[in-house]
């Protein structure tokens, strides 16, 4: 709206996604609604697909029945946004693995993103979902096999919530936060030289953080993980991730964008490891 007012020219919004070869959607001119994403492109197809567990500030899951929005907005059906048409990706550079999760055999790609339908046949975007994320260089880290892969450690706690991984476009390589079993981290501190330390001052300790990471570092090997998806650093953690506190599901699932958000304090320190010096 700023930007309407301060060049004083026509401004309208789309969606889209490298996979998609550029845009999918595209606002009408003479639409003055904001946060809107517009109507689909004459070459594409969209389509929501129902997410029962990605669920809206409300605890409510993503629906394709659905006809209002958390924020009282009426809609009709939300869900993760599909497209299909030819413009669309035949897949992902040597990951045939996401490939084939991403890519339907129908022709249809999962963006990822949540998105609901306004009354007027306009799509817009409202929530995320897949965890695939573009690296500072243009690679993309697959943040839910990066979780899976340093899982495999005896030292991760997964009753806890195990591993979350985290990246986005300032960073060269991935960085994690790590349930860690008190009593393996203890004994990995004591080796380290630390002593006398709980808590999160023990995990906020360098030594402590570089010991969990030479500890964790085989399982990326192990997992044949590229080497841009190790880890350049981890945050140990020894306060569980909950229903209750919003980090994990009912059903025990990760919530990432709430362990980013219970761990704020610590995440711009923890981003710097994973930016080259």
């Amino acid at each position: 709206e700023w930007c309407k007012v301060a060049f004083g020219c026509p401004l309208v919004q789309g969606y889209g996604l490298t996979e998609c070869c550029g845009g999918s959607t595209i606002q009408h001119p003479f639409d003055p609604s904001m946060g809107i994403a517009g109507s689909a492109l004459s070459s594409n197809e969209i389509t929501l697909h129902s997410e029962q567990d990605i669920t809206d500030p409300k605890g409510r899951p993503y629906l394709t029945t659905d006809t209002v929005h958390a924020d009282g907005a009426a809609c009709c059906g939300r869900g993760e946004v599909w497209i299909r048409g030819p413009s669309i990706s035949s897949g992902y550079y040597k990951l045939p693995e996401i490939t084939a999760k991403d890519f339907g055999s129908d022709g249809w790609f999962h963006t990822g993103d949540i998105g609901m339908m306004t009354p007027s046949g306009q799509l817009k975007i409202i929530d995320r979902k897949k965890n695939l994320v573009k690296l500072k260089g243009g690679e993309y880290a697959a943040l839910e096999m990066i979780n899976v892969a340093y899982n495999n450690s005896d030292l991760i706690n997964a009753e806890a919530g195990g591993v979350c991984s985290f990246a986005d476009h300032d960073l060269d390589r991935p960085v994690i936060f790590a349930q860690c079993k008190e009593k393996e981290l203890l004994e990995l501190a004591k080796e380290a030289g630390v002593t006398g330390k709980t808590g999160m001052d023990l995990c906020r300790d360098p030594k402590v953080m570089a010991a969990v990471l030479a500890k964790l570092a085989p399982m990326a090997k192990a997992a044949k993980l590229p080497a841009l998806m190790h880890a350049a650093g981890v945050l140990p953690v020894l306060e569980p991730w909950t229903a209750a506190n919003g980090c994990l599901t009912a059903t025990s699932k990760l919530v990432p964008k709430e362990v980013y958000k219970f761990h704020d304090a610590d995440l711009m320190t923890l981003k710097k490891l994973g930016i080259r010096g």
